[in-house]
């Protein structure tokens, strides 16, 4: 349904156009692809079953940067499944989120890492990561970062917190841990 020009309902006119990411957020439309991008297999085979039992219906895996990027391509995921640190590549995964957000700023990105330190995960939120996981922390922590970032809201790992209170305490500014489309929002109000 769509607003009258009385600003009533008018049950005759189609609704608007929802992005499928507003579709997601809004429960109208279930999650359905996702791609996974880390080079070890068991943490894809971890990511693999709990995506399963949250009954996401396509499952796309790659095991370097290059691969992860035609993945995208060739399937559009709905979100992205990060390590930053893939193969020989140090921090290859940063690249990979300037690459996609030149063309792609809304497909959710959920880095899923072992670097904690600010400077890095400040750089990944700043380039465009939706959220970002540490891999020691618990394995719940997991399904409610994705759930998190498939309703349209940002992640950071509780552990991740005390950093950017620090920050704070300190008067330097906080933004770094903010994601970039949740600061131009801010900004914008």
């Amino acid at each position: 349904m769509t607003k009258s020009s009385c600003g009533r309902e008018d049950p005759q006119q189609p609704p608007m156009m929802m992005t499928k990411y507003e579709q997601i957020a809004s429960g109208r439309r279930q999650m359905t692809r996702v791609l996974i991008i880390d080079d070890h297999p068991i943490v894809v085979q971890g990511w693999r079953q709990l995506l399963e039992d949250a009954r996401v219906t396509e499952i796309y895996e790659a095991r370097d940067i290059a691969d992860g990027y035609g993945q995208y391509r060739a399937h559009l995921p709905d979100v992205i499944i990060l390590d930053l640190t893939i193969g020989k590549s140090e921090l290859g995964g940063i690249s990979f989120i300037e690459r996609l957000r030149r063309r792609d700023r809304q497909t959710p990105i959920l880095v899923f890492t072992m670097h904690n330190d600010p400077m890095i995960v400040g750089r990944a939120l700043t380039i465009g990561a939706t959220g970002y996981v540490l891999k020691d922390g618990p394995f719940n922590e997991l399904s409610r970062a994705f759930a998190e970032i498939c309703h349209g809201r940002t992640y950071l790992s509780p552990c991740l917190l005390p950093l950017k209170r620090r920050k704070e305490e300190r008067g330097k500014p906080v933004e770094s841990f903010e994601p970039a489309r949740v600061r131009n929002a801010n900004a914008s109000n």
